[in-house]
């Protein structure tokens, strides 16, 4: 059994993308980034973690884990070191 955790941006209604605002700047940068469907959607997949829950002799892990994070899109045969978010 495979657990995939997705990490995603949401989208901040009410943000004047067209100011001048150097402390929003971050933010409308981040906005203008999302497609149409991502703003319809009001949110945009940041990256993900992939882990194998069960172990060989078919029981569960248990425990605490610190998982990379990946770019998208999901890949789940391979993830590059260079797509790695740090």
């Amino acid at each position: 059994m495979i657990l995939v955790l997705e990490i995603y941006e949401s989208w901040i209604d009410g943000l004047d993308l067209n100011a001048d605002n150097k402390s929003d700047s971050s933010k409308r940068d981040l906005m203008n980034s999302f497609t149409p469907f991502e703003q319809e959607q009001q949110k945009k997949l940041h990256g993900y973690a992939i882990m194998k829950l069960n172990n060989d002799d078919s029981t569960i892990k248990y425990g605490e884990y610190e998982l990379g994070v990946f770019k998208p899109p999901i890949n789940m045969r391979k993830r590059l070191l260079k797509d790695l978010i740090k």
